[in-house]
């Protein structure tokens, strides 16, 4: 009995020493634990704040020299944060994306969605991913980051001597991993939020825009160049281009008709062709999308010349349709090399719509004002015939009423400032009337003045 107890009295210090690393393990854990867990609190919209504070505390808690989290990009995963490690294995970890197999132990963690422990990469045949010269490891642990049944990213821990992780370090690299779901979770959450924000943010000032070009239309049924400059002006601000221009097809020409942004114009007529992006627009009757007419130029050798004299790379053109016919076409250029998007370009079929609208609505409205001109006119017509007839009726001995009457009529029909009437009986031409002015005749004596 006193033997025992001088033996645990013996061994007590050691006891004790133990508690005292597990607690100061412990304190470490949870103070490791509550730095990660306050950023990710603090770094909702920086995700990359919170991987790199995630896998410094990993490999310093767990006693590792090396850590890398990756990340899924499609069927393969990309280093997304790494520690202590050398530059070259960066650089092999970027070039060499990891795929789902058994060639590294990221990849089997991925694979088989549990927890990998290699104790020794020289004793595993299958562990022959190509960055294990660069790693420098014998040991690894890797553990799945898991969304459900989705791996959506790895924690992996290296050590470069022989000396395997215990147990409570694989627990912590696990608590790690989900609190790395967690933050990237609630970053992809954040993110489509914003996303879902930005999205109604533009359907509105989309919706806006519309509506103000449909009541500049309202507006303006008998003037096409005011819906012409909205659009333009809409367009490049929607769009972010540096400048937009309009052109209409007039027989075989395009004739530039608005033009908003500060890219020089050089020319308002050209002749309709293919090789100019506009002319290709028009004549396909499709989007012509050049995303860089410094390289895409020998296609379009009359628009490379403009954009290489004006200043500009990237040209979108949006053709006017009408009745299977294109009739002119929005022109949208960039300075810089910076492609157009498809949201844009569905955009701009519509706003290509509604000019096809305010030019219908223009040539309508003057169509029916030319119909009601001729109208007009032709009733001015018969109205001049009937009183010439009825001044015949009431005169059918004396003709110079009805001379009179013609004179008047036929200047005020032809909106002329006079008009004479002459009468020829075979030989001799004779002034028989006049109307709107007085008439001088020269003679031998003097002037005769007739009223």
């Amino acid at each position: 009995m006193a033997s025992e107890i001088s033996i645990a009295a013996a061994d007590l210090p050691r006891r004790v020493a133990e508690l005292e690393r597990e607690l100061s393990d412990a304190h470490r854990r949870e103070g490791a634990t509550a730095q990660v867990l306050k950023a990710i609190s603090r770094s909702t919209f920086n995700l990359q704040e919170v991987l790199d504070c995630l896998i410094e505390s990993a490999v310093q808690l767990t006693g590792a020299e090396t850590g890398l989290i990756i990340r899924q990009d499609g069927e393969v995963y990309r280093p997304a944060a790494i520690y202590g490690t050398s530059p070259e294995f960066i650089e092999v970890a970027k070039q060499n994306p990891i795929p789902r197999d058994r060639q590294s132990a990221t990849g089997r963690a991925v694979l088989e969605r549990r927890t990998v422990h290699i104790h020794d990469v020289f004793d595993d045949p299958e562990y022959t991913w190509v960055g294990r010269e660069a790693a420098g490891v014998r040991t690894i642990l890797a553990v799945p980051m898991l969304r459900g049944d989705i791996v959506v990213g790895v924690i992996g821990c290296g050590r470069r001597e022989v000396h395997p992780f215990t147990a409570k370090q694989i627990e912590l690299v696990q608590t790690f991993a989900d609190e790395a779901v967690i933050a990237i979770e609630n970053t992809r959450l954040f993110e489509a939020e914003q996303a879902s924000k930005r999205e109604a943010q533009e359907s509105l000032e989309y919706q806006t825009a519309i509506s103000e070009v449909l009541a500049v239309i309202s507006r303006s049924p008998s003037e096409l160049k005011p819906v012409l400059d909205i659009i333009a002006s809409i367009t490049s601000r929607l769009c972010v281009a540096d400048d937009v221009i309009i052109v209409l097809r007039e027989g075989e020409e395009l004739h530039t008709v608005a033009h908003h942004g500060p890219i020089a114009m050089d020319y308002f007529r050209r002749p309709l062709s293919r090789d100019l992006v506009a002319g290709r627009a028009v004549i396909d009757q499709l989007p012509i999308h050049v995303r860089d007419l410094a390289v895409a130029g020998d296609e379009f050798p009359l628009s490379r010349e403009l954009a290489e004299r004006l200043g500009f790379r990237t040209c979108l053109c949006v053709p006017f349709l009408r009745d299977h016919q294109a009739i002119g076409c929005l022109v949208l250029r960039r300075s810089t090399v910076q492609p157009f998007v498809d949201k844009q370009i569905a955009l701009l079929q519509t706003f290509s719509d509604q000019a096809v609208i305010a030019i219908e609505n223009t040539r309508l409205f003057e169509a029916e004002q030319a119909s009601k001109r001729e109208l007009q006119v032709s009733l001015e017509y018969q109205t001049a015939i009937s009183g010439v007839l009825n001044v015949i009726s009431r005169s059918p001995t004396d003709v110079q009423p009805v001379f009179d009457m013609i004179a008047e009529s036929a200047m005020e029909l032809c909106h002329a400032e006079f008009c004479n009437v002459f009468r020829f009986d075979g030989q001799l031409v004779h002034f028989v009337a006049a109307h709107g002015t007085r008439l001088y005749l020269t003679h031998p004596a003097g002037v005769l003045l007739l009223q």
